[in-house]
């Protein structure tokens, strides 16, 4: 998921990424995968990749169109299934 993107007119590259789960085992496999399609997307002077482990994540952050996705592929609302559990918390 992507928290933060910054970039300058320099070219330099700032995006700030979380996982769905603190212990997640291939952070760092993500964070090259996530600079290498950077670099061959635009012409990056500079690509910082800053995983945040500390956001949790929850279905409440999906977009509208991640939403109508999800639903499309897995045939189920899990913002809905969400809510009718833990309402809008986040914990």
């Amino acid at each position: 998921m992507v928290y933060e993107l910054k970039v300058s007119n320099e070219g330099d590259v700032f995006i700030k990424i979380g996982a769905t789960s603190p212990y997640c085992p291939v952070t760092d496999f993500i964070a090259y995968s996530v600079t290498e399609a950077i670099k061959n997307a635009i012409p990056a002077r500079k690509v910082d990749v800053e995983i945040d482990l500390k956001t949790q994540w929850t279905p409440l952050k999906m977009t509208n169109e991640g939403r109508k996705k999800f639903i499309e592929i897995n045939g189920y609302d899990i913002v809905e299934l969400w809510l009718q559990r833990f309402g809008n918390k986040v914990e």
